[in-house]
């Protein structure tokens, strides 16, 4: 494995930080509501990043962007800006172009509390949510291919590994983070006391090593030097009060792969987690099956449940069921459709009161009427927020380097969401319709 050196914190040169500074506003697109931004002269959908020099205060009441925040950022190789935003059952992924012009976004509900990206566009992600397992998740990119005349889309995001399998880790801390050497691709998971390296995504993302680090007590950040082999990680001493135990996993589980692509895997765990100076003892359990029988039709299923923490001021043990539903239809070449359900449900067994109860239905249809033309929808709800959109897309390629792109999109939400003595809680309002179209050129220059 690389080297490793701890550290404590990490000295930026001011030099660095005056060149530009952006302020993004953590307010999540799923809210909808975007408004032309001095950065971006189209409308995209959602909220757009503030300009550059807003300042606002401490988020509060006031504060447009209430309980969201942006835990992480990365930056890729062309020097694009990925900024995570997250609240308790909501999450996205802002990409900016470097000078912060907004560029494109994808939905993340499962929580993104750390972010990297490899040199061929894939975003890592750490998630964390109440009521849901700890997990890494692998988002492979868009990629246009200008020799084939072809544009690749993103395939469905990949569990790289979480809290039950997909490998089981010795542990995966609440302040879990990734990070990718960008010499190798190698994805390394900072599991708050080990270091677990991965194979790079066109290698699978293997489990290549887990190492536990002698004197790290509780990190919460990592990040790679390949150039000089070297692995910095952020430690917090203290963490283990007077040599209290902070984490304990145990568990078991089982995977069964059949023949004509049919798998199913289950797991049990019974683990200790400390969390603001208390002993949460969890009994989890999970079971999943994927089916890929068919070139036309596909479909997977999981469920998981137990004990659960809710991360709040006064923490407490509940019980939570998150379930996720996808099916994937391709009755012709040219036309696929990808339908998923994902649901969490929170209950407080002290009261057997319901905090909250999250589902989000997803269709995105894509056809391809030529090679040259595309036309692609997305059909969203979700009812944590009570909101509706629907975003359609043509592409025409005119060539390998020229794209035109027209686009529809129109969000709704429920009446008591945007305003309560306004509007009634028995309709959805509309909150952002636009129209927008967009050129790509590719210039080519030769020296």
């Amino acid at each position: 494995m690389t080297a490793l050196v701890l550290g404590l914190f990490l000295l930026v040169p001011t030099s660095a930080l005056a060149v530009v500074s952006y302020v993004f506003e953590p307010v999540l697109s799923l809210t909808g509501g975007c408004k032309t931004s001095a950065l971006d002269e189209v409308p995209d959908p959602g909220l757009c990043p503030i300009p550059p020099g807003t300042v606002y205060p401490e988020p509060g009441a006031d504060h447009p962007s209430g309980s969201f925040k942006s835990p992480a950022i990365a930056i890729d190789e062309y020097g694009d800006i990925d900024v995570a935003n997250v609240a308790e059952k909501e999450g996205r992924i802002d990409v900016f172009s470097p000078k912060g012009i907004f560029i494109t976004e994808f939905v993340d509900p499962a929580g993104p509390q750390s972010i990297a990206v490899d040199s061929k566009g894939n975003v890592y992600l750490f998630e964390r949510i109440s009521g849901g397992e700890r997990q890494i998740r692998r988002f492979p990119p868009t990629v246009y291919e200008p020799l084939k005349e072809e544009i690749q889309y993103a395939a469905e995001p990949q569990v790289i590994a979480n809290e039950s399998t997909k490998p089981v880790l010795s542990v995966l801390g609440p302040d879990s983070s990734v990070a990718v050497d960008a010499s190798s691709d190698q994805l390394y998971v900072d599991t708050t006391v080990n270091v677990a390296v991965f194979g790079a995504a066109s290698k699978g993302n293997e489990l290549l090593e887990e190492e536990a680090i002698t004197g790290l007590t509780h990190s919460s950040s990592i990040t790679i030097d390949g150039q000089h082999e070297k692995i910095y990680l952020s430690d917090k001493p203290g963490t283990k009060f007077s040599g209290v135990l902070q984490e304990e996993q145990n568990g078991a589980s089982v995977t069964v792969a059949f023949a004509r692509n049919i798998a199913a895997d289950a797991s049990v765990n019974r683990d200790l987690e400390r969390y603001r100076g208390l002993d949460f003892w969890k009994t989890r359990y999970s079971m999943g099956a994927s089916v890929a029988s068919s070139r036309r039709v596909s479909f997977s299923a999981g469920l998981n449940g137990g004990d659960q923490i809710r991360f709040v001021t006064n923490p407490f043990l509940g019980s939570s069921t998150v379930t996720d539903l996808s099916v994937t239809m391709k009755p012709v070449s040219r036309l696929q459709s990808d339908l998923s359900l994902d649901t969490t449900r929170f209950i407080d067994t002290r009261n057997d009161h319901l905090e909250f109860d999250v589902k989000i239905v997803r269709l995105l249809t894509t056809y391809q009427f030529t090679k040259r033309l595309l036309v692609r929808n997305i059909t969203e709800h979700n009812t944590f927020d009570k909101t509706t959109g629907v975003n359609l897309l043509v592409t025409y390629r005119v060539n390998a380097g020229t794209v035109f792109f027209a686009g529809y999109d129109d969000r709704y939400r429920q009446g008591d969401k945007i305003d309560a003595a306004l509007y009634s809680p028995d309709a959805y309002h509309r909150t952002n319709r636009a129209i927008f179209t967009k050129l790509q050129y590719l210039f080519r220059h030769q020296s």
